[in-house]
């Protein structure tokens, strides 16, 4: 579906709401993270993480995502060169700041660095994208079963990169994905989570399944059975959520248990905290979504104003270089 022109104005501030949402949701649930889950009803507030995360920042979720913008900002993610350009801005975000980093992620990086200084004398000089892919896949073979959910946790800016064509924003999903996460369970639940994004942004609907058919036949039943059960399952269940499977349940069913209508954002954000385990990334996940479905207004102003990150940007900062990435 394109983006026409009387749609710009509500497709705009979705398109800010998808980052920003995400952001919040992310810095809402750090101080959580891993701590005893919120009773019942509970509610989460900005809180100060220490000097880890202080008051407002949002963490390694929200970072990875803004990389992925400032690549987006330099080259074309449909493109090598764009591949290249998130390879590069993970690679510096890592040497700046890495607050927070997971340990799959941290090896690839690591993995990464050691392999391009050892080439950096070849005559030609091997793409990163192709250096931090390769790393990824050998992770994957030394840990077959590590599938975590690094990769979900930032889909929210590829999904902002491509709104017309979901083919092809499933295409850089799985590229963007096998940067770091090579198993097949993290470039589908990023496939799906982008592709409900780009739904969510441009018709104005959540419906987390309308990707299935982006997935490969042989494991769309197991998928069609995991979203089944977070729609029907109350959130609780699904912790820990470690697992990019279970991360998405977790959000899927925080969503799908809270009542429709602009204070779904805010009252999503809190039933994903609750849920308890990984809160900033669930948070995160669940934030993107709601963020593209109601737009940036949806989010409390308060969270908008305080809420902060690497490297040193506000959220007024973060939606810009949301318009940016999108290129509408």
């Amino acid at each position: 579906m394109g983006v026409g022109r009387s749609q710009a104005v509500t497709i705009l501030d979705r398109i800010v709401g998808t980052m920003v949402g995400m952001a919040c949701g992310d810095a809402l649930g750090a101080p959580h993270e891993f701590g005893t889950p919120l009773p019942a009803g509970g509610r989460a507030v900005l809180a100060d993480g220490g000097r880890r995360f202080p008051l407002g920042s949002w963490t390694d979720d929200t970072a990875m995502a803004n990389a992925i913008l400032r690549a987006a900002a330099l080259a074309d993610l449909g493109s090598p060169e764009g591949i290249d350009a998130v390879a590069e801005q993970f690679l510096g975000w890592a040497t700046q700041d890495g607050r927070g980093i997971g340990q799959q992620t941290l090896s690839v990086i690591l993995a990464t660095q050691v392999r391009r200084r050892a080439t950096a004398a070849d005559d030609t000089p091997l793409r990163p994208g192709d250096v931090m892919t390769e790393a990824a896949a050998t992770y994957q073979q030394r840990k077959p079963t590590a599938a975590g959910n690094g990769a979900l946790m930032r889909t929210a800016a590829v999904a902002i990169t491509c709104l017309t064509d979901r083919r092809e924003l499933a295409r850089r999903a799985r590229a963007v994905s096998a940067l770091t996460h090579a198993h097949p369970d993290a470039s589908d639940s990023a496939v799906l989570w982008t592709e409900a994004i780009r739904l969510a942004a441009v018709e104005e609907r959540i419906d987390v399944e309308a990707g299935l058919d982006l997935v490969p036949e042989e494991r769309r039943g197991a998928w069609r059975h995991w979203i089944a059960q977070a729609v029907n399952h109350e959130p609780a269940e699904f912790n820990p959520n470690g697992w990019t499977v279970t991360a998405l349940q977790a959000a899927c069913s925080a969503i799908a248990h809270t009542p429709e209508g602009p204070t779904q954002y805010e009252e999503g954000i809190q039933a994903a905290i609750r849920i308890g385990n990984d809160t900033d990334t669930v948070a995160a996940i669940a934030g993107g979504l709601l963020g593209a479905r109601w737009g940036v207004d949806a989010v409390p102003r308060t969270w908008r104003e305080t809420v902060h990150g690497w490297p040193g940007w506000t959220c007024d900062e973060l939606g810009r270089a949301a318009l940016v990435a999108a290129r509408l």
